[in-house]
């Protein structure tokens, strides 16, 4: 249940107030902090780890309270921001914990060079060494910003105000906790492009043609005469330069690009550049391989018992993509092959298609080998069906969970309707049913969007109730449960709580039948979205 969290912590902290002399008390000292972290009361699971650790410090409970505090103090940071650098100036988006002061190095670049020297699949990757060679250079600039300080130990994001006197190029944006980027302490970086160039690629999977349209970043007005060059990325690593073209007046480019091989664009314009995101790849669209034969299978049913009789029908077609020829197969002998599971041959049977190109016949169903998934398929032509050999009963009678009748809110007892009738109509009376009720948190569609700094919260589904009850005189039954919110699922993300019962009905033969059904109860009674034309014109 919900409270199993609650109840695992009172016993720890009974047991260590009951043995604080004991070093086992540090471990439970330990435990305490590993759930209270893993609730996100950072804090309460220092101050726990702290007790363990202070009371006896050479224990392995001790010890494990120390890395622990050591865990929740760790300093972290990782540094964000947009690729292309223009007005409306962007901001740097930092996330960070520990830590109260970033400082920033932004070094100069040139991509073209990177890519003529790289061995990386992409220039704009450093590794630790070049991580290190980049910033022994003289950065361009050079600035700090205070952190708000996360008191709770918790990670922030907050995004700060980008510097604006940067001239064109291609930049590393470095930030560390240390003013001189010493090795131990943490070092995040990003790469950025200051430029007035926006580069749109279209998707031409199989053309073996590399267009899109290259405009002005802030004002959207198409780019004329700018130089648009393909690098082509190396089976063994590297970049060479491909073809290239310049943009027409409307801001379009057209070029070729190699089939099976990864390619990139760099954009330039006078001392603008910008290049893609990411590589393209062309892949050579197979051709269709001229005409094939197929044969289409149906039967009368998709599962049989064993000695049954199978029946089935075939349309028998000749096919060609290229010359768009399709065309059915009249009066061709057919052999029709049955096999079992493992694919050994069971019965073959001579057909002969007529002039709509169709044939039938019929199978048993074997009683002497393995139950399982058999196929029907014609000799020397494509295509076969599928069907099932099962030992199984026909059931007696059917279960089934109704809706909610009323609408309910968290915390309400909610009673959920329920039936076993015979397919003769006779209510199925006394009949056991044994229930189960899960809950899932769903978030509402705004979430991701509106909280993008942080992820959508994930929640296991998590049973809350089961029992047994049986089925009354007229074969109804009523499944009941509170409709518990959960209790970590913060009430001002909105969430909703999904509730699935599941009801097994054993009626005094021992057969069993399922019914499930679900009810979603919120915090919000009702949900209304907003939507609107793709394009809508001043007038309307």
């Amino acid at each position: 249940g919900s409270e199993k969290n609650h109840r695992y912590k009172s016993s720890l902290e009974s047991f260590s107030k009951a043995n604080p002399e004991h070093e086992l008390s540090a471990m439970a000292q330990q435990q305490l902090a590993g759930v209270l972290q893993s609730e996100g009361s950072l804090e309460k699971a220092r101050e726990a780890a702290m007790a363990g650790m202070k009371a006896h410090p050479d224990s392995p409970g001790g010890k494990l309270c120390h890395n622990l505090v050591a865990n929740i103090e760790a300093k972290s940071l990782a540094v964000l921001a947009e690729r292309a650098w223009a007005e409306p100036w962007p901001g740097i988006k930092v996330t960070y914990r520990n830590i109260t002061r970033v400082h920033f190095r932004v070094i100069g670049a040139d991509f073209i060079e990177r890519l003529k020297i790289s061995a990386r699949w992409r220039p704009d990757q450093l590794d630790q060494n070049e991580a290190r060679r980049i910033l022994s250079r003289d950065p361009v600039i050079s600035f700090s910003r205070e952190l708000p300080a996360t008191a709770d130990y918790k990670e922030k994001t907050t995004v700060l105000e980008a510097p604006k006197n940067l001239k064109p190029g291609f930049y590393f944006l470095f930030a560390s906790t240390d003013e001189n980027f010493i090795a131990n302490s943490p070092v995040s970086y990003c790469d950025f492009f200051v430029t007035d160039l926006a580069l749109m690629e279209r998707r031409n999977t199989g053309t073996g043609r590399a267009s899109g349209i290259v405009t002005n970043a802030t004002t959207g007005e198409p780019v004329e005469g700018a130089l648009v060059q393909s690098w082509l990325r190396q089976n063994n690593g590297g970049w060479t330069a491909g073809e290239s073209s310049k943009t027409d007046k409307n801001g379009e480019y057209n070029l070729p690009a190699r089939f099976n091989q990864a390619h990139l664009l760099v954009v330039s314009r006078g001392d603008h550049r910008l290049a893609s995101s990411h590589e393209n790849y062309e892949w050579m669209q197979v051709k269709p391989s001229g005409s094939s034969e197929h044969v289409v299978f149906f039967t009368d049913r998709a599962i049989f018992r064993p000695g049954q009789t199978i029946s089935f029908k075939g349309i028998a077609a000749r096919v060609d993509q290229v010359t768009d020829a399709y065309e059915v197969i009249r009066n061709r002998d057919v052999s029709v092959i049955f096999s079992d599971p493992n694919s050994k041959e069971i019965a073959r049977l001579a057909c002969r298609t007529n002039d709509y190109g169709s044939f039938s016949g019929s199978f048993t169903a074997p009683r002497d080998r393995l139950m399982g998934n058999m196929t029907i398929r014609a000799e020397r032509l494509l295509g076969g069906a599928a069907v099932q050999v099962e030992e199984y009963k026909r059931p007696k009678f059917k279960a089934e969970l109704e809706s909610a009748k009323v609408p309910y809110k968290l915390g309400d007892t909610v009673t959920v309707p329920g039936k076993a009738i015979q397919y003769n109509g006779v209510p199925v009376a006394g009949a056991k049913v044994s229930f189960r009720v899960t809950r899932q948190v769903r978030f509402p569609d705004w979430f991701a969007e509106h909280c993008w700094w942080r992820p959508v919260p994930s929640f296991p589904s998590q049973e809350i109730a089961h029992g047994t009850i049986k089925t009354e005189s007229d074969g109804s039954f009523k499944v009941p449960f509170v409709a518990k919110p959960d209790p970590a699922a913060d009430p001002k993300d909105e969430p909703a709580f999904r509730f699935s019962i599941t009801a097994d009905v054993t009626d005094t033969n021992g057969e069993t039948r399922s019914a499930s059904s679900n009810i979603q109860v919120g915090h919000v009674a009702m949900r209304a979205m907003l939507g609107s034309d793709e394009w809508l014109t001043t007038e309307k």
